[in-house]
C-alpha cells in the first residue's frame, strides 16, 4: 500500500511541475520479472503443451504450407571420377635450380663420400681428384655483370663475399661434379683410377647419377607448363571422363576454380554411390541468430550496402534475413582429384514427405532463364572451349596441397608500370650470389653505382683557367681554359642499375617474334650507361643480373655475345604493379610422401614505378 501511495505522489507531482512548464528530470518504466533469482528456467522457455501448439497451426492452416516441414535426412547419388592422386602443384611449379658454385661443389663432395663409401682408401681418392682437377676443373670467373665495361669488372666481382670467400676456400682442392655428370666416364675409367672392380663403378656410376638427376634436374630442362610471356603456369589434369585445364594458374595453391572443363573426354572411367547424411543450416557472417537468446557479433553491418543498392544486393539481403534458416548443408567425402557429379537428392522431413531434387531441374539447364535469356550456375567448372555453355554439372576437386614450407626468396623481381615513360620496369630487388644465397639487388646497384661516379671524377680533365698574354706593342691576348660550366645540359637521366626495361613494341605481320596475334607486346631493353674512364668515355649497356629477367643472354667474361628477345604480355602486368617470387618448397601428402621442388608465384606487389627517367634536362653541375 505504502508503495502504491509513493507511485501517486511522484506522479501529482509530475503533474503539477508539467502544468507550471517545468520539464520532468526522471522517468519511470514497468519491467517484468521472475518470481526467482535464477533466471535459467524463464530463459529456457519450454514448451508445456506441445499438441496444444501443434493444433494452433493446424487451426491457422499453417501445416498446408509448401515448405513447413524441416529437412532431417538426405540420400544423395553421387557419379565419381577416378582421377590423378598425387599433388599437381609440385609437377605443374617445378623447375630445375641453377647449377651455381654450390651445386657443383656438393655434387663432387657427394661423389667423392661415395667412393669413401665403397671402400676407397684414402691414396686412391686422392689420385681420382687429382685426375679429376685436371679433366673437370671449377669455372670461378663469373658471367653476370651488370655492366660490360672493363673498368667496373673488378669492382662487380668483389661485390660478391660469397663468390671471392669459396675461391679462396676451394680453387685447386674440389673438381666440378656437374662436368663429372655431364661426361659420364666409363666404369673401366674409374675402376682404373679407384682400384674398385668394373661392376662395382658402374654401380657408383649409376648411383651418382641417379641421385644428381633426383636432386638438381628433378624437371625437363625448361618446364612446360611455365609461360613467360603471360607469367603463369597452364596445366592438364585427366579426371575420368573429362579431362580438366589452366591457362591462369599464378603458383601458390590450386583450387577448384583454378580449373575448367577442356570439352576433351579422359581416360579414366565413372562409379556411381549413394552416400547419407544429415543436414545442418548454413552459417555465415551476419545470418540471423538461431537461437532466440544470442547476441549479434556485428561482424557484418548491412547498413553500409545503403550506397551500393542493386538488384543483386537486395537479392541477397532478403536471402540474408528471411530466408537463411532454408539452406542447409551436408557432408559429402569425394576422392581426391576426381571430377563429382550430383545427380540427384533425396530429402526426408519431418512429415515423412520425400522430396527429390535432380540435376537436370537447376537453371543452368534451361534453355530460357528470365527477360534476357541469362543462364545461371554456381559451383560447376567452366567449360574452357565455350564459356558460354553451362551444361556441367559437376566440380573437379583438384588434388591440392594443404599447405607447404616455403624458403626464403631466391630471386625476386617486381614489374611496375611508368605512366611517365609509358613502360614497365622489371625491378630486381633479390638476386643469387651464385653460392646458394642471395644479394640484395638494390643495395648492390647502389654501390655500383658509386663507383662509376668515382670513376668518372678520377678521370675528370684538369682544369685550367682563363690566361691573358701580354706583350709589349701588342695587343693583349685571352688563352680559354676549360674550367666548369655552372650548367650542364642532359640529354637522358639514369636510373638504377637493378631497373630493367621492358619498351612496348608494335608486332608486324612479318615480324620472326610474332606473338599470339598481338599487335603489341612489352620487350626486354636495355638502359645505357656512360663511364668516364681513362680511354675516354664509353657508352655500355645495364644487364640484369637474375636469372628470370636474363633469358635469352648468352655471356662470356662481362661480354654478352648472344641475345634473344624476351617477351611479357602487356595485359600480364597489373596497373598495380606484380612481383615474381622463385623459391624452394617442402610439402608432404596423403599418405606420408614428401615433396620438394623449387617454382615461380606471381603476386600483386602494390606499389607503382617512379624511375626519374627524364630528357632534355639542365641541371647544375657539380
Amino acid at each position: 500500500m505504502e508503495n502504491i501511495k509513493k507511485y501517486i505522489r511522484q506522479y501529482v507531482n509530475r503533474t503539477d511541475a508539467f502544468n507550471k512548464g517545468v520539464q520532468p528530470t526522471f522517468s519511470e518504466r514497468m519491467e517484468g520479472h521472475t518470481g526467482s533469482d535464477d533466471m535459467t528456467e524463464a530463459l529456457r522457455m519450454r514448451i508445456h503443451d506441445p499438441l496444444w501448439m501443434l493444433a494452433r497451426q493446424w487451426q491457422m492452416g499453417e501445416f498446408r504450407g509448401n515448405d513447413t516441414g524441416t529437412a532431417m535426412s538426405v540420400e544423395c547419388t553421387v557419379t565419381d571420377d577416378e582421377g590423378m592422386e598425387s599433388p599437381l602443384e609440385p609437377a605443374v611449379e617445378s623447375i630445375n635450380p641453377d647449377m651455381d658454385i654450390l651445386a657443383r661443389i656438393e655434387s663432387a663432395v657427394e661423389f667423392t663420400d661415395r667412393l669413401r663409401a665403397a671402400g676407397v682408401t684414402g691414396e686412391k681418392i686422392k689420385e681420382f681428384r687429382r685426375h679429376a682437377l685436371a679433366r673437370y676443373p671449377l669455372d670461378w670467373n663469373q658471367d653476370r655483370y651488370a655492366l660490360e665495361n672493363e673498368s667496373t669488372r673488378e669492382f662487380e666481382y668483389r661485390l660478391n663475399d660469397a663468390h671471392t670467400s669459396y675461391r679462396r676456400t676451394y680453387e685447386g682442392k674440389i673438381f666440378d661434379g656437374c662436368k663429372l655428370y655431364d661426361d659420364c666416364p666409363a666404369a673401366g675409367d674409374i675402376a682404373s683410377l679407384t682400384g674398385l672392380s668394373e661392376k662395382m663403378a658402374a654401380r657408383l656410376s649409376r648411383d651418382y647419377r641417379t641421385w644428381f638427376q633426383k636432386r638438381y634436374y628433378p624437371a625437363q630442362d625448361t618446364n612446360p607448363h611455365w609461360h613467360v610471356p603471360d607469367l603463369n603456369y597452364s596445366l592438364e589434369a585427366d579426371s575420368g571422363k573429362n579431362k580438366m585445364v589452366s591457362n591462369g594458374y599464378n603458383g601458390g595453391r590450386l583450387s577448384w576454380y583454378s580449373m575448367d572443363y577442356s570439352g576433351l573426354p579422359g581416360k579414366g572411367k565413372s562409379v556411381s554411390r549413394k552416400e547419407l547424411a544429415f543436414p545442418g543450416i548454413v552459417g555465415f557472417a551476419a545470418a540471423p541468430n538461431r537461437r532466440l537468446w544470442q547476441f549479434e557479433d556485428r561482424k557484418v553491418f548491412m547498413g553500409n550496402s545503403l550506397q551500393q543498392q542493386s538488384s543483386g544486393n537486395a537479392a541477397m539481403l532478403k536471402y540474408v534475413t528471411m530466408y537463411s534458416n532454408d539452406w542447409m548443408m551436408i557432408p559429402l567425402k569425394v576422392h581426391m582429384g576426381s571430377y563429382v557429379e550430383v545427380d540427384n537428392i533425396r530429402i526426408m522431413d519431418t512429415f515423412g514427405d520425400i522430396t527429390t531434387i535432380s540435376r537436370k531441374d537447376r537453371a543452368g539447364n534451361k534453355d530460357v532463364v528470365g527477360a534476357l535469356a541469362e543462364k545461371w550456375q554456381m559451383y560447376t567448372c567452366c567449360n574452357h572451349a565455350d564459356p558460354s555453355k553451362t551444361d556441367l554439372n559437376g566440380l573437379y576437386y583438384a588434388p591440392q596441397l594443404v599447405s607447404t614450407l616455403e624458403g626464403k626468396a631466391l630471386e625476386e623481381v617486381s614489374f611496375l608500370r611508368d605512366e611517365m615513360s609509358n613502360m614497365v620496369w622489371g625491378v630486381e630487388e633479390v638476386i643469387p650470389d651464385g653460392c646458394g644465397s642471395t644479394l640484395d639487388a638494390k643495395l648492390r646497384a647502389t654501390r655500383l653505382s658509386e663507383e662509376v661516379a668515382r670513376i668518372g671524377r678520377d678521370n675528370q680533365p684538369a682544369t685550367q683557367p682563363d690566361t691573358v698574354m701580354f706583350r709589349e706593342g701588342d695587343t693583349p691576348q685571352v688563352k680559354a681554359g676549360n674550367d666548369k660550366a655552372a650548367y650542364r645540359y642532359l640529354l637522358q637521366s639514369t636510373v638504377p642499375f637493378n631497373w630493367i626495361p621492358f619498351v612496348p613494341q608494335h608486332v608486324k605481320d612479318n615480324d620472326p617474334f610474332l606473338l599470339g596475334g598481338r599487335e603489341t607486346t612489352l620487350r626486354r631493353g636495355k638502359m645505357p650507361c656512360q663511364i668516364r674512364n681513362s680511354y675516354g668515355v664509353e657508352r655500355t649497356a645495364v644487364r640484369p643480373l637474375g636469372s628470370f629477367l636474363r633469358q635469352g643472354l648468352v655471356s662470356e667474361g662481362n661480354k654478352t655475345i648472344k641475345e634473344n628477345p624476351l617477351f611479357i604480355n602487356e595485359e600480364a602486368v597489373q596497373a598495380t604493379g606484380i612481383k615474381m617470387v622463385k623459391n624452394h618448397q617442402r610439402a608432404r601428402w596423403i599418405k606420408g610422401a614428401s615433396y620438394n621442388w623449387t617454382g615461380y608465384r606471381k603476386m600483386i606487389s602494390m606499389t607503382e614505378a617512379g624511375s626519374g627517367l627524364k630528357f632534355d634536362v639542365t641541371e647544375e653541375n657539380k
